[in-house]
């Protein structure tokens, strides 16, 4: 079973191997990868540890980390509206291939439900998500009010999602249950 949490500082050189492992597939890369995994470790530590504006979270699976999502808060100029006066930027959304299949919307939807980001910023992500899909298939987006980040989660919690899961792959799928 796949667990998603918020990140530590203690992952910050598996995130940076994911980071290495992501980027350096998309460009060819300007250094080794002992020196980036080794910089960009150093900068996750000191972001995680201070508690700033990044929000991350992992999925991992038997103790190894096969996915993360980042999410950075900013802070908007004070708004008279009914809107939101902070707005995210999420980056590095990766999954290992071996573990896709679902892992990088539940990590979509962890960092939504995060009472730190506007709901908008994931329902944006999933319409550009959907709108760069060859597939043609839809992209589920779960929203879960007060549902935390996974462990502890109450048993009606979890079961409600997977009905909502199961019956939407269902549908995808063409299968009639009776």
């Amino acid at each position: 079973m796949i667990e998603i949490r918020a990140a530590t500082v203690d992952d910050s050189a598996a995130l940076a191997g994911l980071r290495w492992e992501f980027r350096s597939a998309q460009d060819p890369a300007t250094e080794t990868q002992d020196e980036f995994v080794r910089r960009c470790a150093a900068w996750m530590r000191r972001e995680l540890s201070i508690g700033g504006a990044w929000n991350v979270w992992v999925a991992v699976d038997r103790q190894v980390i096969v996915g993360q999502v980042w999410v950075h808060t900013v802070q908007k100029i004070p708004n008279p509206a009914a809107e939101s006066e902070r707005l995210a930027y999420l980056s590095n959304l990766f999954v290992q291939g071996s573990a896709r299949g679902g892992i990088g919307t539940r990590l979509l939807a962890t960092a939504e439900s995060d009472t730190r980001v506007d709901p908008m910023h994931a329902r944006k992500m999933t319409a550009l998500l959907q709108s760069a899909s060859s597939s043609g298939r839809p992209v589920l987006l779960r929203l879960e009010e007060k549902a935390g980040h996974g462990a502890g989660k109450p048993v009606s919690k979890v079961l409600e999602e997977l009905v909502d899961t199961w019956s939407f792959v269902f549908e995808e799928l063409g299968v009639m249950v009776a």
